[in-house]
């Protein structure tokens, strides 16, 4: 089985500026990633009373779609269930101001600016610690 490479959080910036047109030397930095356009899947949801969760993972230096699930507003229990198994696989859950998420405010982060995104990172594998 071929083994993940660990994001370069050098080269994310570096794409994430060079995506917006900006660099290093004038000091343009997106306040937010830019994510791709949703809007067949919010219409769709949008004639449910549901809400579109898109999640985005951090793979080979780009961030791609790796599921997108229509939620209940009233309940959220979908969301906590994929970000529990995104968990349970080693995966770090972010909002879109790269602040980690926990299980029970996921759904709340995800939709708190309107973008209906989390952002989904793994680290490569590390020593499980020694419990003494």
């Amino acid at each position: 089985m071929p083994r993940r490479r660990s994001p370069n959080w050098r080269d994310l910036s570096h794409s994430t500026r060079r995506a917006h047109k900006g660099s290093a030397r004038d000091g343009s930095w997106p306040s937010q990633l830019e994510v791709p356009s949703r809007k067949a899947e919010q219409g769709r949801a949008a004639a449910d009373d549901m809400t579109t969760i898109t999640f985005y993972v951090y793979e080979w230096n780009e961030w791609k779609v790796d599921r997108v699930i229509a939620v209940d507003p009233f309940d959220c229990s979908l969301v906590e269930m994929a970000v529990w198994k995104y968990k349970r696989r080693d995966m770090f859950v972010y909002n879109m101001k790269m602040k980690t998420v926990d299980v029970a405010s996921s759904f709340r982060e995800a939709t708190a600016g309107g973008n209906n995104v989390l952002l989904l990172v793994q680290f490569p594998d590390r020593p499980e610690r020694i419990l003494t």
